[in-house]
This record gives structure tokens, sequence and C-alpha cells, in this order.
């Protein structure tokens, strides 16, 4: 089961936010699926700060998402109250293709997550 990770990148706090990310993807990876954070994956050859380049990789992302994503996660950490530009875009692009999104918004709704996650993968 692939899933498709969506959290906050740029900004003030880009340190906190890509660890945010990195640690909330080997969880699901744990938990036994395969995550997928385009915006952890990308801006390792893309300039993020270019507009061009960071068009490229949101294009490149969604095209993954709709090729692979059987689910689209958006985990929002507790120093941000609303979603990126970026994850706006992802939102809407999920919503449109008619995947299934589920919006974290806590740490109880994380760990709940994570256990609905685990236990789809272990049914027979």
């Amino acid at each position: 089961m692939l899933i498709y990770f969506c959290s906050p990148f740029a900004g003030p706090d880009q340190i906190r936010n890509v660890t945010w990310a990195r640690d909330s993807c080997r969880k699901i990876a744990l938990a036994g699926a395969t995550p997928f954070a385009p915006h952890l994956f990308f801006p390792l050859f893309l300039d993020d700060t270019k507009p061009e380049q960071r068009a490229r990789g949101i294009a490149a992302g969604l095209e993954i998402m709709h090729a692979t994503a059987d689910e689209v996660w958006f985990y929002l950490p507790p120093w941000r109250s609303t979603m990126s530009n970026g994850m706006v875009q992802e939102h809407k692009a999920a919503w449109d293709a008619e995947l299934t999104v589920v919006i974290i918004t806590s740490h109880d709704e994380w760990e709940d997550n994570l256990a609905r996650l685990r236990a789809l993968l272990a049914a027979p």
C-alpha cells in the first residue's frame, strides 16, 4: 500500500518540517506501508526556491500521486494551523481524482490512522 504523504516543507520552520516529514514517513514504513513524500524527494535535485523548479516538483509529485497512491495523508505539525500552498494543490488533486484522503491534525488522529493502517495491512 502506498501512502502519499503531505506536510509543510518550506518557510522559517523548514528544518523542523523536514524532520517531521521524515519521522512520519518512517512510522508509515514501520507500519508496513510504503510512504512517498514528494517534498522530501524532489528538493534533492530541484530548487524549491525557484518557481519553475518548484512547479515542476509539484507536477511530478501529482503525477506519482495519480499513478500510485492508495491513500493521501495530510498531517499538520503542531506549529502549523493551515495547509501550505503546495498541500492545498495536492489536496485538490487528490479530491478531484477521488482518492482516499486522510487529514490528520492531532497526535491522537495520527496514532488512530497508523493503527487503522496496520489493521488494513494485516487483513487477509
